[in-house]
């Protein structure tokens, strides 16, 4: 599931990185979130007739999500930000992780790169992490549609940090994490990356998190 609210730019690498998957039996789904620029019709004209886009009115990228779950007929989940891209062997690899039962859900590495597009002064503003990371995040998970069923879908209310909510929902529902040793997917930095896009709304992470502590406290007093 790509969801993308005027992407236009990084849609093309998105698409290309699934398509060259060494996974051939793939359903893609691009959630077109009410976008005004050419991003439905970049998803619709791809040459790959396993693409399926389709469209809401602009919601959120939780929103979107759900409905790509929604309108996904596979048993297993995966997750791409439209401005990300995907090494060919992750799908692959995550499937065997989880065929091996090493947990419910199943996360690479993830690297983060600054977008070529971008001039001198652009990039200089961006941060990049050197290292790579442990990817606890939508681009990074593949999992079993049962499960996602058994946490529930992403909280549409939330805009900033929905995947901190939603994961933290799964570990209490008690799926187990796991990470690939590998980085498997990339994730593009630039100006319109949604932490900063979105910074009047980064209170909702403090708010996130005593939502959890909430939950985890009436867990234990019952």
């Amino acid at each position: 599931m790509i969801p993308i609210f005027n992407g236009q730019d990084y849609l093309p690498d998105a698409l290309a990185s699934v398509a060259a998957q060494t996974v051939r039996e793939l359903e893609i789904i691009v959630v077109d979130d009410g976008s005004t620029d050419q991003s439905a019709r970049i998803a619709r004209d791809f040459a790959d007739k396993r693409i399926r886009c389709v469209r809401q009115e602009n919601a959120g990228a939780a929103a979107a999500r759900n409905r790509g779950v929604e309108a996904a007929e596979g048993k297993l989940l995966a997750f791409l930000d439209a401005d990300d891209i995907w090494l060919p062997d992750k799908l692959e690899r995550q499937a065997s992780a989880l065929q091996q039962g090493l947990g419910d859900l199943i996360f690479t590495r993830i690297v983060e790169f600054v977008s070529p597009d971008l001039d001198d002064a652009a990039a200089a503003r961006l941060d990049p992490r050197v290292e790579p990371v442990d990817g606890f995040a939508p681009t990074g998970l593949l999992m079993r549609r049962r499960d996602f069923a058994a946490v529930g879908p992403f909280d549409p209310a939330i805009k900033v940090g929905e995947f901190i909510d939603w994961f933290g929902r799964a570990r209490e529902a008690g799926l187990r994490a796991h990470v690939v040793p590998d980085v498997l997917a990339r994730r593009r930095l630039h100006e319109r990356n949604q932490g900063r896009s979105n910074q009047g709304e980064r209170r909702q992470y403090a708010q996130l998190l005593k939502r959890m502590l909430d939950r985890r406290r009436t867990a234990e007093r019952g």
